[in-house]
């Protein structure tokens, strides 16, 4: 049987993106639906792969539309992940680390669900694996000029708010 392969790209830095959260659910939708439709299709002998590269060096800032209102309470927040997404990508890699990738997965008998492109989306899937959440969690923030701590809740006795998301056990 002939084996075929359909590829997506997915960045391992959506977890950065804060500001963007909207780009970031989409990322992980990518990735639910490649592996939901790796299941169904694999009966058929073709396999769904997801490529994971880090931050790679391409125009795709210059189509991000910005908000009619910014919000002065991410203020903050914004120039400080802006500043460090900038540093990242004036070392990024190029196309050319994902397009490698890209083909490799197109010549493997064997593909498999998730190929990772670049160094440090290698790195990033390396510590998800081995590092606990709360650890990585605080290396990222870090990473990213971000406090690490709770707010204090002294000023006003209540309990921090949290939002909470809720997935499958097969899910992430």
């Amino acid at each position: 049987m002939l084996a075929a392969s359909s590829t997506s790209t997915q960045s391992s830095a959506s977890c950065l993106f804060l500001t963007h959260p909207l780009y970031s659910a989409s990322k992980h939708a990518v990735e639910g639906y490649s592996q939901a439709l790796d299941h169904e299709l694999r009966t058929h002998g073709i396999r769904v792969t997801v490529v994971e590269p880090g931050y790679t060096k391409t125009q795709f800032e210059s189509n991000n539309l910005q908000p009619d209102a910014k919000l002065d309470v991410y203020e903050d927040i914004r120039i400080k992940v802006t500043k460090v997404v900038n540093q990242a990508m004036a070392t990024a890699d190029g196309p050319d680390v994902v397009a490698e990738v890209v083909l490799q997965v197109a010549r493997a008998e064997h593909p498999k669900l998730r190929y990772t492109a670049g160094k440090a989306a290698g790195q990033l899937q390396f510590m998800r694996s081995f590092v606990p959440a709360r650890l990585l969690d605080t290396g990222i923030r870090r990473a990213l000029q971000l406090e690490t701590k709770w707010p204090s809740q002294a000023h006003c006795g209540l309990a921090i708010p949290v939002a909470v998301s809720v997935a499958s056990a097969g899910q992430r």
